[in-house]
């Protein structure tokens, strides 16, 4: 459920940087475009890993926790020290993705072994939401293709927004995504426990 809201999100990101930067900041912040579709790409990997937490909290080794955390501040450290080497914030977010990446599978691994989960098992169970969102990017990015030059940056965020949303949820019915009927089904949950409190709360008027 976390990659079905999260992986869309990224992507889509990735592809609507740059009217997301014009119409929010203006253009004296395009620079940073770059910068936000590398980082959104760091956001696929830790959607994926963050949860290993709860693993090793439920299963009461927060050694593992603690000598794996570790492990990846390190490396994470030293990417982005080889990034600062290169001279460049871009340089910086490159090494910081890459850093990611390289840990994104053991640390899977070693929290997956508490539970016998492979990593397999997880790319099994997300790489649905990421096919369907990456399909979506697709579709959002040749539609900013044919979009006309000098187009408001505002409309251009919302039109490519609303077609992400669309489009992302359309691939994930056709392709009858799990994460899908899940996410609809625990909204609606949400949603009844809201009314059921909203009418508890409603005081009773006695009768004289």
């Amino acid at each position: 459920l976390l990659t079905f809201i999260t992986f869309p999100m990224m992507l889509g990101l990735v592809v609507v940087a740059k009217p997301f930067v014009l119409a929010l900041f203006g253009e004296q912040w395009t620079g940073v475009i770059p910068l936000i579709q590398i980082l959104s790409f760091v956001g696929l990997t830790q959607t994926v890993c963050n949860p290993a937490g709860w693993i090793y909290l439920s299963q009461g080794r927060m050694d593992w926790f603690f000598w794996s955390g570790v492990g990846n501040s390190t490396v994470i450290v030293a990417s982005i020290v080889i990034g600062v080497c290169f001279g460049s914030v871009q340089c910086v977010a490159i090494s910081y993705l890459l850093g990611n990446l390289l840990i994104t599978i053991p640390w899977i691994s070693i929290s997956g072994r508490l539970v016998e989960m492979s990593v397999f098992e997880v790319w099994r169970t997300v790489r649905g939401n990421l096919f369907c969102a990456g399909g979506m990017a697709l579709i959002v990015w040749g539609v900013a293709q044919i979009l006309p030059t000098g187009f408001n940056p505002m409309f251009a965020l919302a039109t490519q927004v609303i077609l992400g949303l669309g489009s992302f949820i359309g691939i994930s019915w056709l392709f009858s995504l799990s994460a899908l009927k899940e996410f609809v089904e625990h909204a609606a949950a949400i949603i009844a426990d809201s009314r059921k409190r909203k009418v508890a709360q409603v005081p009773m008027v006695s009768k004289s």
